[in-house]
């Protein structure tokens, strides 16, 4: 306890343990202090864990150390390889102070949980450059590029009508591990009719997989039409298409629900044709047209309007 001088005045400092943060102080029976003044120092604790920064080897709890991420621009290789304390390796300078960090370093991104270091950030197992596709006569071909690849056991193909749910069709074998361009391909010989939505999940040898984007392939077989206008008050005009070989066809059209609304059998030989219908007696909505010989041919859509 420090002794008051004959002036009257006292400068001291208590160092408190980590987590006291109010304290008590008796001045003694009958004694009287004027003035007396108070000054705290805090420790930040940065992703409030219990333990200060200046303890915290990962002040901000984004899984990278602070050794790696203060301003020192330090990697892995300066670290401690045989402990799991995250610290930076030996030998020390005369203040003990690992050489590696060159007497010291400022914070750096060690307390912004935002920014991670990019050698604390994993390399993805499969770097996609692109993934696209196009229609055939043999059906929707897809095709995707691959820059690297780690670990990476295979390629699933999955399709949809929605976009949201998808099917399982095929399998394409991965590369396993390579630093060059990979080009893969793989063709859906009865894709639906109308629009085709593709996607890749890609498996590494662990299990463990990611999705590619989805692109979107429209498919028609063997013949096409346009209809017009579009929004309509009362008549759609169909132009048809028709290849070699189709001289009967018929055009359904049907609601949201799939209720069929109207349906029409035409003779007509091969080649270009014009036909109007009467939508007249539609209520107001999106109605899809289906051009068929038994099997759908192409689909579209238009609204009506009042």
């Amino acid at each position: 306890i420090p002794t008051i001088p004959a002036n009257n005045t006292l400068d001291w400092s208590i160092a408190l343990p980590y987590g006291v943060d109010n304290i008590t102080i008796s001045t003694g029976v009958g004694s009287l202090l004027e003035g007396l003044a108070f000054y705290t120092q805090s420790c930040p604790d940065t992703d409030m864990d219990g333990m200060p920064d200046f303890q915290d080897t990962n002040s901000d709890n984004d899984g990278c150390p602070d050794a790696i991420e203060g301003g020192a621009g330090l990697d892995e290789t300066d670290l401690v390889t045989v402990s799991s304390d995250s610290a930076l390796d030996l030998p020390v300078d005369a203040n003990g102070v690992p050489v590696s960090a060159a007497g010291g370093q400022s914070i750096g991104d060690s307390q912004d949980a935002s920014i991670v270091a990019p050698d604390c950030i994993d390399p993805l197992p499969v770097e996609l450059l692109e993934f696209t596709g196009e229609t055939t006569e043999r059906g929707s071909q897809l095709y995707w590029i691959t820059a690297t690849e780690i670990n990476n056991d295979y390629f699933s193909v999955e399709r949809s009508r929605n976009g949201i749910d998808f099917e399982k069709i095929g399998r394409v074998k991965g590369a396993g591990n390579s630093t060059e361009k990979i080009n893969y391909d793989f063709l859906d010989g009865n894709p639906y009719i109308g629009k085709n939505y593709y996607r890749l999940q890609q498996f590494d040898f662990d299990g463990s997989s990611e999705f590619s984007n989805i692109i979107v392939l429209e498919y028609t077989k063997g013949g096409s039409f346009t209809l017009y206008p579009n929004p309509s008050k009362g008549q759609i005009t169909l132009a048809l298409d028709l290849p070699l070989g189709k001289d009967g066809v018929q055009i359904k059209v049907f609601d949201v629900l799939g209720k069929l609304l109207l349906e029409k059998n035409i003779n007509l030989l091969e080649g270009s044709h014009i036909i109007d219908l009467d939508v007249k007696q539609f209520p107001p909505g999106t109605y899809e047209v289906v051009l068929t010989d038994g099997e759908t041919i192409s689909v579209e859509t238009f609204v009506k309007v009042n």
